[in-house]
């Protein structure tokens, strides 16, 4: 980040936004985490699902 910002706490919120009718997506010019890099929403895999939770 450019900045640093002193946080109240240690929650930060998602950043994902849920619409009306109940789809989720990144926010705007947020689709990757800025500290990893991984995907907000993640990709599809082949790896079966007890693998990955």
């Amino acid at each position: 980040a450019e900045q640093l910002i002193t946080l109240q706490g240690h929650l930060l919120k998602y950043p994902v936004k849920v619409e009306a009718d109940g789809k989720v997506g990144p926010l705007p010019e947020h689709e990757c985490f800025p500290d990893v890099g991984g995907k907000i929403l993640g990709a599809p895999t082949s790896l079966p699902d007890t693998l990955t939770m």
